[in-house]
Formats: structure tokens, C-alpha cells, sequence
């Protein structure tokens, strides 16, 4: 029979490691500001910025699970986020997000327009002749290499379901891009985001432009910056 101050201590340990468990479940909803499950809607399940779906279509997710991601044609495809702009985290974000895309294009996964002091992401990017991953957070369009932008190219081209995070914080001056939960490249030139309110948020394109050929799925953002913990949690 095992002693009263052992037992004690197996219960305790076992509470202890049961609590962390449920911590680090939870703690994925601090700092979430919108969540896209994409689960038979464009619904907004963390703030209520729910999406209106122009032209993408419901289709099977990485789980081969039917209506639970978005396709979009890469013509005229996008879902619309009124005024995100009002809500948008301006200085700490990460922005998670499935990605898969059967063509490298000049498109987007997501931008907040009109297009100024951008907010935009655009993986499977043609430019310069390689596919080319953008990561624009108060980028002003003053040069690929200004303050703002983070890329990372050549990437390798396949039609494959990756898992990228997207991190840009003032407060510690860098801007970071995670593909699979491993960093991809990072840079210390990070801007705020200005004059935000009243923009809109366009999944699956760019500002009329630039419209993303595959699949989108499970978007969160985030108004603080996630940890290494956290980034691999979001891709296991």
C-alpha cells in the first residue's frame, strides 16, 4: 500500500501536469482577436467578424474532411471582413493560417484595404522569375528591402497543405515567418500598422488584385505574439 505523503505526491504531480495541459490548451484563446475555421462557414468564432464569401466555394480540408476549408479560383474568388480595419492588432500580431495552392502567381492570402501602409500576405508569389513569400506589416511600398516587408524566396513549389504563422511585434522589433513550425526568416526592421480604421479584410485576394489559386483554412489572429510553443502546438 502505498504511503499517505507518497500518494499525496502522485496526486499532486498529476494535477499539476492535468492543469498545464488545460493552460496550454487555453492558452490559444488569449489575444484572439478573429478565428476562421472555415467549418461550413466564414464565421468569425472568437470575435464576430463574420466573413461574406464572394465566389469561394466549400471544399475538403488537409483532413479530407468535406466543407471545411475554402477554395478560391484565382480569377474572382475572395471573402469580405468589413471594417476590420476598426479591430486590426496595429502594433503585436501573429496571424496563423493553412495554406495550399496549385499555382505560384502573383497572388494574395490576405490583405487590408484599400492597399496603404499594408497588411498583406502573399505565399506562392511569382516575382523575380521564384516563388517568392511576402509578409508586408506597415510596409509603405518604398522598396522590397524598406522597413515593413519580410521575404523569403526561393520557396519550393508543390501543391502540398503548409501551415504558416506570421509574427510582427514593435515592442521587441522583428518581424518573423514560420512555415511548418519552423522559422523560415526573420528581420529586426518592424513597423506599425496606421491609419487602419475603417479598412476592410479580403481573404483569398489583394485590393481587386492578385487572386490566390488553391485552398485557405483555419485562420486565426492574434493581438500579441505567439511563442515557440504555441507555433508548434497550432501545426501539430
Amino acid at each position: 500500500m502505498l504511503k499517505p505523503t507518497l500518494l499525496g505526491l502522485i496526486i499532486g504531480i498529476s494535477f499539476l501536469v492535468s492543469s498545464c495541459e488545460n493552460a496550454n490548451k487555453g492558452s490559444l484563446k488569449h489575444g484572439l482577436v478573429s478565428y476562421y475555421p472555415f467549418s461550413g462557414d466564414a464565421r468569425d468564432y472568437a470575435g464576430g467578424n463574420h466573413g461574406v464569401v464572394n465566389g469561394a466555394t466549400l471544399t475538403i480540408d488537409r483532413y479530407n474532411q468535406p466543407n471545411s476549408a475554402y477554395a478560391f479560383n484565382g480569377v474572382s474568388d475572395y471573402i469580405l471582413i468589413k471594417d476590420f480595419g476598426d479591430i486590426v492588432p496595429t502594433e503585436e500580431i501573429s496571424v496563423s493560417m493553412w495554406v495550399q495552392a496549385t499555382d505560384t502567381r502573383t497572388q494574395f492570402q490576405m490583405m487590408l484595404c484599400p492597399d496603404n501602409n499594408r497588411f498583406g500576405i502573399s505565399a506562392y508569389y511569382y516575382h523575380n522569375g521564384q516563388n517568392t513569400t511576402f509578409w508586408d506589416y506597415g510596409w509603405q511600398g518604398e522598396g522590397g528591402e524598406a522597413p515593413g516587408r519580410l521575404y523569403f524566396r526561393p520557396e519550393p513549389n508543390d501543391t502540398q497543405w503548409h501551415h504558416y504563422i506570421f509574427l510582427s511585434s514593435i515592442k521587441a522589433n522583428y518581424m518573423k515567418i514560420y512555415k511548418d513550425g519552423y522559422l523560415l526568416i526573420s528581420e529586426n526592421e518592424s513597423l506599425p500598422l496606421l491609419n487602419a480604421s475603417g479598412r476592410d479584410l479580403k481573404i483569398g485576394c489583394g485590393d481587386g488584385h492578385g487572386f490566390h489559386k488553391g485552398k485557405i483554412d483555419d485562420i486565426r489572429i492574434y493581438n500579441r505574439i505567439l511563442n515557440e510553443r504555441e507555433i508548434r502546438q497550432l501545426y501539430d
